[in-house]
């Protein structure tokens, strides 16, 4: 057969003529893990904030750092780190205290960071030399003298740094004694001996401080006297009368040698030292009663050391002289005196370290109290009506016992400006009377009155009718009026009286008062007829 010479039509397999809608591979979704191309820039740059010297504390300041970055801070000195890597907070991990041994070396601090995304990241503090530090103030003295003693010949005395002042606490002291603010050749010790030929000068000692990585401290003592014993001294005597309310001295017999420019006292009573009895005199208390004395007296001189002798004991001390009688002196004395008159008490007494308190006695209340304030020999004051027929007496105490002067009786006549006040009780001549109420007002028609209660006591032996022997008026300013008493009830030989007066109105009523006119006599005839007042309408 002959080969077909036409090309074939129709492939061996038929090619797919829709475009393919499936990719080979799928795309990935995830975003690239390759790191950003983006630097991270940090700028911190630590500083050492603080003094740098010995003792001081220090702290690290990070500087800016991008936010949320974790840090760690290491201090060093020189090449040496000084602390461990340690977590650095806003609270936390910032401070270092230099020690004597980083004296003289360059301290500094490095902080390490790791900001999210990037390395860890260094950055170093510059570097600071670490200096000295200093002692703070400490205390020092001469063992056993305070300032200004005196410092004996011939007595080793020793210097006392008191080291738990000093801070920190110091390893060595080193001492220089000096005189007058000198210094004594060769007087370095702890311990120093005072001289004859010093007698009279200052002594101190300065001592200083010394402690690796800190600047050494001096401070000086106060200074003492150089002094010696008096050559020669003796006892003091107890003058005067050993009685409670006496006052007893001390006297020193002048043959101190040298003699002292000057004493001081303490007085004694069975051994025990007396509470402010440090005076050359002392007055006795109660206190002191039954006890035996002595007084010590201390000479002092410059130079020379504080000497004290003691007086021998005294017998017991004893009571005083018994308080006499007192009695009230002066003027007046159970009588009258018209209202406004200068009056005075004086009471008259015996006996040692006596106490005076005047007493008053109302006749309203029959109680005596004390006047306060009023507590010398003489009372004295103005009379008053209010304080008629008050009584009066003197105490005079003393420890060996109290006693009372006889009752003297203040009887003080009123006056139209200075009235009896409700309830006061008085004396007319034979008479005694008390308003029992205040003055009222009222009115009867159209007129106005005033009344008052008024009760009236016949005086102790004497009979009489008051309704006859006693008239009432009411005065007011410029004006009088006729009042009448009205007898209403007796009770124990006492009338109780209404007395009522007419008046031009209770206005003019308020400025008036009671006129009580006694004309009664007594059996003898004495007591002339008398008038008193009473407080009108308020």
């Amino acid at each position: 057969t002959e080969p077909s010479t036409e090309p074939s039509t129709e492939p061996t397999s038929e090619p797919s003529t829709e475009p393919s809608t499936e990719p080979t591979s799928e795309p990935s979704t995830e975003p690239t893990s390759e790191p950003s191309t983006e630097p991270i820039v940090v700028d911190a740059v630590p500083t050492v904030v603080g003094t740098v010297r010995v003792g001081k504390t220090v702290e690290v300041d990070p500087g800016e750092w991008p936010e949320g970055t974790a840090l760690t801070r290491q201090w060093f000195v020189g090449e040496e780190a000084i602390t461990t890597v340690a977590a650095l907070t806003a609270t936390s991990g910032r401070t270092v205290t230099l020690k004597p041994a980083h004296q003289g070396g360059q301290l500094w601090v490095r902080v390490s960071g790791e900001p999210e995304g990037a390395a860890p990241i260094d950055r170093e503090s510059d570097r600071t030399k670490v200096r000295k530090g200093y002692l703070r103030p400490a205390d020092v003295e001469i063992a056993g003298l305070k300032p200004g003693d005196r410092a004996k010949i011939g007595t080793t005395l020793r210097a006392k740094p008191m080291s738990r002042s000093w801070t920190p606490n110091v390893w060595k002291f080193t001492y220089q004694w000096r005189l007058d603010g000198k210094k004594i050749s060769g007087a370095t010790g702890q311990k120093y001996t005072p001289k004859k030929w010093q007698h009279n000068k200052k002594i101190s000692v300065t001592i200083r401080g010394a402690k690796p990585g800190y600047y050494g401290k001096k401070v000086t003592t106060d200074w003492a006297r150089v002094s010696k014993p008096f050559s020669s001294t003796s006892r003091p005597v107890i003058k005067g009368s050993l009685r409670v309310g006496e006052t007893v001295r001390a006297k020193v017999v002048e043959d101190w040698k040298p003699t002292a420019w000057a004493y001081k006292y303490q007085w004694f009573a069975d051994g025990e030292p007396i509470a402010g009895a440090t005076s050359k005199r002392y007055t006795l208390t109660k206190a002191e009663h039954g006890t035996r004395l002595k007084v010590k007296v201390t000479g002092k001189r410059q130079a020379y050391l504080l000497t004290s002798r003691s007086s021998r004991w005294t017998s017991a001390v004893r009571w005083p002289d018994g308080v006499s009688t007192p009695r009230i002196t002066g003027n007046p004395n159970d009588r009258y005196v018209l209202s406004g008159t200068k009056i005075w008490f004086t009471g008259s007494a015996t006996g040692g370290e006596l106490t005076y308190q005047w007493q008053r006695r109302t006749a309203e209340t029959g109680i005596w109290k004390n006047m306060k304030g009023r507590t010398s020999r003489t009372l004295a004051m103005t009379a008053k009506s209010f304080r008629t027929l008050d009584e009066y007496r003197l105490r005079v105490r003393n420890a060996a016992g109290t006693k009372y002067t006889r009752p003297a009786t203040l009887w003080v006549d009123s006056l139209e400006s200075d009235p009896y006040y409700t309830g006061k009780i008085f004396v007319g001549s034979w008479y005694l009377f008390q308003a029992a109420s205040k003055t009222s007002d009222f009115t009867v028609g159209d007129t106005p009155y005033v009344g008052t209660e008024l009760w009236i006591c016949p005086l102790s032996g004497y009979t009489g009718n008051p309704a006859t022997e006693v008239s009432f008026q009411y005065v007011g300013s410029g004006w009088s009026t006729t009042a009448f008493g009205y007898s209403m009830e007796t009770e124990g030989g006492c009338e109780l009286f209404w007395v009522e007066a007419s008046v031009s109105s209770h206005t003019a009523a308020r400025d008036g008062v009671w006129q009580v006119y006694d004309d009664s006599r007594g059996p003898d005839g004495s007591y002339a007829p008398i008038t008193q007042w009473m407080k009108g309408l308020q």
